[in-house]
């Protein structure tokens, strides 16, 4: 055996007896230990990572950690920092600061906003047309009738239909009606009036309008019929509308009679006067007073 062997395996003695008799190091990391083979060998890897960082080379740190330098660089290689524990908040003391008083200020009122005013354009109000009330009767009257009788107000056209003559009765005439069918279709109509009334105002929104001025016949108790009745005040509408009765249905059982010009002839049946001629419209619009004993006169339906 040379003496360099001999010098070698005393000094592994030493170091194995060394080692053994030293505590294990706290920082070191614990490996697991295997079913076989060699004991892990106490490595301090805090202390050789801060060799390195110093400039150690491996085996320098081999040398004095007393370890293989394949060992210094396998745990080195894998090697994790300890985290430090968080240390407690320090608490900071506030310190009061004094509030700082600043100075009043005088208060300026401020001047009044004026505000010009908008001017809004007009929004245009649509306007709707009242409608005008619907004549009365003029769902009676038959389609496709070509006379009628046109009377003022709703109680003359109730007398004229219960003697079973088709008929209207209106205050006054509105442009609005000329397009209803009755109206439409009718090619004459007979105006007839009492003058115990006030006809001036349904007679004369008559004659103003020339869409039914031309289609209508008046007859009005003045005393120019040529029959030989006394005068009827307040009893004229009555008496045309008989006659037309008798007319329809005679007494006697004969045939209906259908010359309406004999009927208009004997009841004055006239054209309506123009608008011009005010004072044919006054005269066939006045109204004659009478007493109520004459109001009851027989009637003669011979003629």
């Amino acid at each position: 055996m040379s003496l360099k062997v001999l010098i070698y395996n005393i000094y592994k003695l030493l170091w194995r007896a060394k080692t053994a008799q030293q505590p294990v190091n706290s920082h070191s990391t614990a490996m697991p230990k295997s079913k076989g083979g060699r004991p892990p060998v106490a490595f301090d890897e805090a202390e050789a990572m801060r060799l390195r960082r110093q400039g150690w080379s491996d085996h320098r740190i081999a040398r004095h950690t007393h370890v293989a330098p394949s060992t210094v660089g396998s745990r080195l290689r894998n090697f994790t920092p300890p985290i430090p524990p968080t240390p407690p908040p320090i608490p900071v003391r506030q310190v009061p600061v004094p509030a700082r008083k600043l100075p009043v200020l005088p208060v300026v009122p401020k001047p009044p906003i004026i505000v010009a005013p908008v001017q809004q354009a007009p929004v245009p109000i649509q306007q709707v047309l009242a409608l005008p009330p619907a004549p009365y009767g003029i769902d009676a009257i038959p389609n496709g009738a070509k006379t009628f009788f046109l009377v003022n107000r709703k109680a003359n056209a109730e007398l004229v239909m219960h003697l079973g003559q088709p008929a209207i009765g209106v205050e006054r005439w509105h442009p609005e009606y000329a397009s209803l069918p009755a109206f439409q279709a009718a090619e004459r109509i007979w105006v007839v009036m009492n003058s115990g009334e006030d006809n001036s105002a349904f007679f004369k929104s008559i004659v103003a309008n020339i869409w039914i001025r031309e289609k209508c016949l008046v007859s009005v108790d003045n005393g120019a019929t040529p029959n030989t009745q006394p005068l009827q005040v307040g009893n004229w509408v009555q008496n045309v509308a008989k006659y037309k009765l008798l007319m329809d249905r005679p007494p006697d059982g004969s045939r209906p009679k259908t010359d309406l010009s004999s009927f208009e002839l004997i009841h004055n049946f006239q054209l309506l006067p123009l608008p011009i001629h005010t004072d044919k419209i006054a005269a066939l619009c006045k109204r004659f007073e009478a007493e109520t004993d004459e109001l009851s006169g027989g009637l003669d339906w011979q003629h």
